[in-house]
């Protein structure tokens, strides 16, 4: 087990509304104009290898999200956003990582950002250990935060319906599909996302990521040309009611990869029999959280669902498992965060797969629940 550091580093955050930063007074700002935040801490030299680069965040509803690079520096971190939009709730968001660009220190704080002022806001940097645990040190905002979210499926008939999305059926390409997920044993497959129906003989395109009824993750893939199932199951006891993520790598010229946790879960060369087109001849929905005939249905939380149309790495994975995304990443094609928190519309930030909670746009016994969550990193 590494050693976590505890510590607490505290980053004062200027926001200057309405001018350049200069080492000069502030003069009168133009209420036309963007805001600008400077980032600044001292970074011990005990952090050096904990503190390789860094990133900040700005993000409201109804502003594009904001990220920039900072300058790691030998003795301090620094950098600036500019032309953010003034406006209330505002989340400024700092991510540290490492040489190996694993999340080592993160932190956040919520403030308005009000035209024509000058303020400061401070945010507190927790260690994060390679679980996405966040080591809570001093005191800080309300835990979790107010904005974070998973949703909470029943077991019994909850889902999510996207749609039929020609674009998640990958045709003869490869793909990755992970998830964050806390579950529970209900002695049935349980689903986190799939899209595919589940007769072999209509040579119909199927993928699922999910848990078997002996509580392993389970993988499935049929293509149109094969006729028969692709089943790979891992040997981890998955439903101990603890978060867990999951991430499937389909290479089909190579062989399935399993994470779990970051961590080689399932190695299985046999995909390489499955290199037909995953196509459907009619419609056939994606569903978080259930199959299509409601015989497997999830049991637990899920949270942060995101499919890619290519493989992803196992560095890549842990670098990134413990973040959220903007929504614009290479190869991205969807990206359900999961933190509206109310309402039945589950939005894709990477695209236009859109969901709805339960069999109708209004509320009824098949939606999910909204709950607050402090994963996949303390979001």
């Amino acid at each position: 087990m590494s050693r976590l550091i505890y510590i607490s580093v505290l980053i004062i955050i200027l926001v200057i509304l309405g001018c350049e930063r200069s080492d000069n007074p502030i003069a009168p700002p133009n209420n036309n104009e963007g805001s600008s935040v400077t980032f600044y801490f001292e970074k011990p030299t005990s952090l050096d290898t904990l503190v390789v680069s860094a990133k900040a965040m700005v993000s409201a509803p109804g502003m594009d999200t904001i990220v920039v690079e900072l300058t790691v520096n030998p003795n301090n971190v620094e950098g600036t956003i500019e032309n953010i939009p003034a406006g209330p709730h505002r989340k400024f968001e700092i991510s540290t990582f490492n040489a190996d660009t694993t999340l080592t220190y993160y932190g956040h704080t919520f403030s308005d950002v009000p035209a024509g002022q000058v303020i400061t806001v401070s945010i507190t940097l927790y260690p994060v250990n390679h679980t996405g645990t966040v080591i809570v040190v001093g005191t800080f905002a309300p835990f979790p935060p107010p904005d974070e979210f998973a949703l909470k499926f029943d077991g019994l008939n909850d889902w999510v319906d996207i749609g039929d999305r020609q674009a998640l059926e990958f045709g003869e390409s490869d793909f990755t599909l992970s998830a964050w997920f806390k579950s529970y044993s209900n002695g049935m497959h349980q689903q986190i996302i799939r899209k595919g129906i589940n007769v072999t003989t209509l040579g119909e395109g199927r993928w699922t990521l999910g848990i078997s009824p002996t509580n392993k993750i389970r993988v499935v893939l049929n293509d149109v040309t094969s006729y028969s199932d692709f089943v790979s199951l891992g040997s981890t006891d998955v439903t101990d009611g603890q978060w867990h993520h999951v991430a499937a790598v389909f290479d089909r010229d190579q062989a399935l990869k399993v994470y779990l946790d970051g961590e080689i879960e399932i190695v299985d060369f046999a995909i390489v029999n499955f290199q037909g087109p995953i196509l459907n001849n009619y419609p056939v929905n994606v569903y978080i959280g259930r199959n299509h005939t409601l015989n497997s249905i999830f049991n637990g939380l899920i949270d942060e669902v995101r499919v890619w149309n290519k493989t992803r790495t196992q560095q890549e994975i842990q670098a990134d498992m413990n973040r959220h995304l903007i929504g614009n990443e290479i190869g991205l094609l969807a990206y359900w965060r999961m933190d509206e928190g109310e309402g039945q519309i589950l939005t894709d930030l990477a695209g236009n797969n859109n969901g709805q909670l339960g069999s109708s746009s209004g509320m009824d016994q098949n939606d999910p629940q909204w709950v607050q969550t402090n994963f996949p990193y303390g979001n």
